[in-house]
């Protein structure tokens, strides 16, 4: 597609052209406050939020994170409030300890789960940001339809994300965008989009959707150390372990092995406790003694759980966002050279040889494609760019256009180009001078532009 890594910046600063973050207006913040001081209106206020902005990509983080901290609020308040009670002397240990677990399951369990998801859609969007910043600022696709097409996502979502990108300043509003698409190499169809008939618009087919992998991926020995987990955790961390350094270094396996560090802790912290639990029952601790136990069980255990859970996520975006870029360089852009593959991604060329494995053994990419080792300059096989159609088009475009009958080619020496030598060209970003070479593209030293030979 581009040479610009959507993933970052400056490659030595590893930092994202654009970093989304959790929106909050002043409503938000009244939200936050209300969940930790009156829990139920601070519910009852996300809720509203939710119902009124969760169409805009750009909320949905946000809206979820109001319910992590709704829930995280009325953990702690009941959870202060029974505290409070015991030492008023109204109710017992036990009895405490009872309702800490309730509370626990009804409001701090979900309050986890609520997190994962807001992280893991605060990084999607992201993802999608960076990935129509290329397309717009460095491949010039100015036509919405084409961006469409490009990105599976329907043409309303396309405009929703660039209003978005211009408000934040991202992208520049005098930017011309065109509606319906263009007859472009470029954005012909990657293979499993079909058409909607109700609104002509492109939409991923469901074995498309590289989501469903986190069930189907998930093997017999990772169901076995899951349910060791919950049944005796020490054996089961053992497991853990030995499929983590076994099968780490794949990039689809990331997400699996935090889970299974996840169940492991939480199936350790739930054994202890039962244990403690029926110890001070017996007599052999005192319900004040259990009550520490269980406290610093949850510093041991659950807080690592929760990392484990949010890593597994974005372990999962990652992936997700890497076998797209894959699916796109492929069958869009005809790149089947590893080493330019591994550039672009910014992957070593053995995790881009597993990966593609991986993608042929599901069935996203056919088994009869041919890839080469090495690398070549993508500057001969990339279309011309639709912002600058005075641009001579690649030989690999022109011997796909079909020649008119009666059409005589024209003399050889016509298609030879001038003799060109190199240039020194300001970067449109930054400002800074680079060298570039005739027939290729130069990415800057310090901004990471693509700066064309023009």
């Amino acid at each position: 597609m581009s040479k610009l890594d959507i993933r970052r910046q400056p490659p030595t600063t590893g930092k994202p052209i654009y970093k989304h973050e959790y929106e909050r207006t002043a409503f938000d913040y009244t939200i936050i406050v209300f969940a930790y001081v009156f829990a139920p209106v601070g519910f009852i206020l996300a809720v509203i939020r939710l119902l009124s902005t969760h169409s805009k990509r750009q909320r949905k983080a946000s809206n979820i994170n109001l319910f992590y901290h709704a829930c995280m609020g009325a953990f702690l308040e009941l959870a202060i409030y029974f505290i409070i009670s015991k030492l008023l002397g109204q109710i017992d240990y036990f009895a405490l300890l009872i309702r800490l677990v309730i509370i626990y399951s009804i409001f701090r369990i979900p309050a986890i789960k609520f997190r994962v998801r807001a992280v893991g859609w605060r990084e999607g969007f992201t993802y999608l940001c960076n990935d129509y910043i290329a397309l717009v600022l460095v491949d010039g696709i100015r036509h919405i339809g084409s961006l469409s097409d490009i990105r599976g996502f329907s043409e309303e979502n396309v405009r929703d994300v660039l209003e978005y990108l211009k408000d934040q300043g991202i992208l520049s509003p005098d930017i011309v965008y065109y509606e319906g698409r263009v007859d472009n190499p470029f954005v012909k169809l990657p293979p499993k989009l079909i058409y909607s008939k109700r609104t002509q618009a492109l939409v991923r087919a469901p074995e498309n959707n590289l989501r469903y992998r986190n069930k189907r991926d998930r093997t017999v020995f990772d169901r076995i150390i899951i349910a060791v987990a919950y049944l005796f955790a020490p054996l089961g961390f053992v497991l853990a372990i030995l499929s983590f350094v076994s099968t780490h270094y794949k990039n689809e396996r990331k997400s699996f092995n935090y889970k299974l560090l996840y169940h492991v802790c939480m199936g350790s912290f739930m054994e202890l406790s039962v244990l403690f639990a029926v110890g001070t029952y017996k007599g052999d601790f005192k319900w004040s003694t259990l009550l520490i136990i269980l406290v610093v069980l949850y510093v041991i255990f659950i807080i690592p759980a929760d990392s484990f859970a949010s890593r597994a996520t974005l372990a999962t975006e990652n992936f997700d966002f890497l076998c797209k870029k894959y699916l796109m360089l492929i069958i869009v852009d005809d790149v089947r050279h590893i080493g330019n593959l591994a550039d672009i991604v910014k992957q070593s060329e053995d995790d881009v040889r597993r990966d593609l494995r991986y993608l042929v053994r599901w069935g996203l990419l056919a088994s009869d494609i041919v890839y080469y080792e090495g690398r070549v300059k993508l500057f001969d096989k990339q279309p011309p760019n639709l912002v600058h159609p005075e641009r001579v088009q690649p030989y690999g475009a022109q011997n796909q256009q079909p020649s008119s009958p009666g059409r005589q080619s024209l003399p050889e020496i016509w298609s030879k180009p001038p003799v060109q030598l190199p240039k020194s060209i300001v970067c449109p970003s930054c400002g800074a001078k680079s060298r570039v070479l005739p027939g290729q593209d130069k990415i800057c030293d310090y901004c990471g532009t693509t700066i064309p030979y023009s």
